[in-house]
């Protein structure tokens, strides 16, 4: 959906009915196509908050290996501790990604809510 957007592929489509439908019907299919694109919407909003929950696990994760590795290598570190320090900071670095990453979801996370509105001011 993005991907046309930003390429401005979509053109307005006449319809030709052959049956006009209700008053119901319409205002049934509105309520449903706002009913589906507010899912949609919860759906981007959740993948987003999941993936800025992981990225500061790993964070916090890096952080106690970085500090377990200053612990260990003060107190005289062997192989284990000097293997901790690699791990810490990729943790680090791989959480950072994960919460800064969150700039892919946030078009489509607008472009549904805008949608999601206009079908909601409709049905009103």
């Amino acid at each position: 959906m993005l991907k046309a957007e930003d390429a401005r592929e979509f053109e307005e489509m006449e319809i030709k009915v052959k049956k006009k439908a209700s008053k119901a019907e319409l205002e049934n299919a509105k309520q449903r196509l706002a009913a589906h694109f507010s899912e949609l919407e919860l759906a981007i909003k959740r993948k987003r908050w999941a993936n800025r929950f992981q990225g500061t696990a790993y964070v916090a994760l890096g952080g106690l290996l970085l500090t377990a590795y200053v612990k260990m290598h003060s107190a005289g570190g062997d192989l284990f501790s000097a293997m901790l320090l690699p791990a810490g900071w990729l943790s680090l670095f791989l959480g950072a990604e994960f919460i800064m990453a969150d700039w892919r979801f946030r078009p489509e996370h607008n472009t549904l809510k805008r949608i999601k509105d206009a079908y909601c001011e409709l049905s009103n």
